[in-house]
């Protein structure tokens, strides 16, 4: 994993022809879905690592938003931003950059951030799939990928989430 700042996290969703925080945006033209997130953080991993196996590319985690630097929320971060040689922040540096090969620890981290009712994208390269979470309450997703979008409401009707929209 390797933190970014605002700037790295800009300059990443550019090169790879990603949407910024599409959340809210009216202007976007892909597929959309709203749905609750699992209930329990057991399902919610399994669910987030179903929806990663969809490809096998990097992976952008970047924190939005989050209540309080309480400790307890704070250790499982700051251990594996520490793990990965980071020293600044995490409002200094909210994304994190996973190679394919640690998704797991980006499972852990948006999980993390759901269990927490933190504000949290996951994007994938080429509007192929942008999964963010809403407090803990809610996921939107976004695909330029109608099969995408089509495996995603699957998946959510699968783990018995609720759509929303």
């Amino acid at each position: 994993m390797r933190c970014l700042d605002q700037s790295g996290i800009t300059q990443w969703l550019t090169e790879r022809q990603v949407t910024p925080e599409p959340y809210g945006r009216s202007d976007l033209s892909t597929h959309y879905r709203q749905f609750e997130l699992p209930s329990r953080p057991v399902a919610n991993a399994a669910f987030v690592r179903r929806f990663l196996a969809m490809s096998d590319d990097e992976i952008l985690v970047h924190i939005t938003d989050w209540s309080t630097y309480e400790p307890a929320e704070m250790a499982v971060v700051d251990s594996l931003r520490k793990a990965s040689g980071e020293s600044r922040h995490l409002i200094d540096a909210p994304g994190h950059l996973f190679p394919a090969d640690e998704s797991e620890l980006a499972i852990a981290l948006f999980g993390h951030a759901g269990n927490f009712e933190w504000n949290a994208y996951l994007y994938r390269p080429n509007d192929f799939a942008t999964l963010y979470n809403w407090e803990g309450e809610l996921y939107d997703f976004w695909s330029a990928d109608a099969k995408t979008h089509a495996a995603l409401t699957s998946l959510a009707d699968e783990f018995g989430l609720a759509i929303k929209n």
